[in-house]
């Protein structure tokens, strides 16, 4: 199911009231002339592992590619977690749901 809150405050509610096994958050960032992405697993409130990847400069890559590099962060830190029977998948990108 997806969901989309209509702000940032209503997201950021659901995100501390969610009731999944597990949450993945994701993030990307094309922040002065670099290009980079994020994701972390948290089983309810304790972080378990963390990915971030610095892609290089905007002059070579696209904020874009780092959409795409997150979300397959996020299946990466999924992907062995077989004792998870529900998930929650925040990511800030309607482009890429």
């Amino acid at each position: 199911m997806i969901r989309i809150p209509d702000s940032k405050e209503e997201a950021m509610k659901e995100a501390a009231t969610h009731r999944s096994e597990a949450t993945v958050f994701s993030d990307r960032s094309g922040h002065e002339g670099a290009i980079g992405a994020a994701a972390v697993l948290y089983r309810g409130s304790i972080e378990k592992k963390a990915m971030r990847k610095f892609m290089g400069s905007e002059d070579r890559h696209m904020v874009f590619e780092a959409e795409l590099l997150r979300m397959s962060m996020a299946a990466e830190l999924i992907k062995n977690k077989r004792q998870i029977r529900t998930l929650t998948l925040g990511v800030d990108s309607q482009a890429m749901l």
